[in-house]
């Protein structure tokens, strides 16, 4: 519910995996899902999307339908990793939950996002970090 509207109706698992709009994408669960301003380019079976801070996501579909300009990426979609080509940020928050961890964190840009790591993380505030896009999800 939106404003007095409903927003999207369904099972909650569809509605937390499928939002309908960016409100139930950043209403349903916790933390909220990342928004990512982002250009889209594509051909053949692949979609590519480039953040702001220049990183590139490779996405899997097809370019048809390349008009939307923002990605949304849950926090267990975008984890950190040891190395790799990934996405560069810097932790700003880390926020231990037992079995998993927490990272905020600032893309280059200034980006704010939020994402998930081991829970014996030993990501502290102010650490380079790299993080990967789950794109299966």
């Amino acid at each position: 519910l939106n404003n007095c509207r409903i927003e999207q109706m369904g099972r909650p698992v569809d509605v937390y995996a499928r939002p309908a709009s960016r409100f139930v994408a950043t209403f349903v669960g916790s933390p909220a899902m990342n928004i990512l301003p982002v250009t889209v380019s594509g051909s053949g079976d692949r979609l590519n999307a480039r953040l702001t801070d220049g990183s590139l996501v490779e996405l899997p579909g097809t370019p048809a339908n390349m008009d939307w300009r923002e990605l949304g990426v849950r926090p267990e979609s975008l984890t950190v990793v040891a190395e790799g080509n990934q996405t560069s940020a810097t932790a700003t928050v880390v926020e231990r939950l037992g079995e998993r961890t927490l990272v905020y964190a600032r893309l280059a840009d200034g980006t704010q996002v939020t994402a998930q790591d081991r829970g014996l993380s030993s990501v502290k505030p102010g650490d380079a970090v790299r993080l990967k896009f789950d794109t299966t999800a």
